[in-house]
């Protein structure tokens, strides 16, 4: 399993408390802001209660079952 600092869908986007942070823009994390969309056992969905926006943030050193390798260049 890879870390979310080497995977193509990373982006580092703050630093907190000394370590780093981003935003994942894998298809597989899902805010369902109140939709019924099609929905896979291997999903990670999340969604408010005011259905308005939700974000989440992943450490760079997450590892992933969606990893995959950011190319070099």
């Amino acid at each position: 399993m890879g870390l979310c600092k080497d995977c193509k869908y990373y982006t580092k986007t703050d630093r907190v408390k000394g370590k780093n942070f981003g935003t994942c823009s894998c298809d597989k994390f899902v805010y369902t802001g109140g939709e019924h969309l099609p929905l896979e056992d291997d999903m990670l969905i999340y969604e408010d209660f005011e259905q308005y926006d939700a974000v989440f943030c992943v450490g760079e050193n997450f590892g992933c079952v969606h990893f995959e390798e950011r190319e070099n260049g």
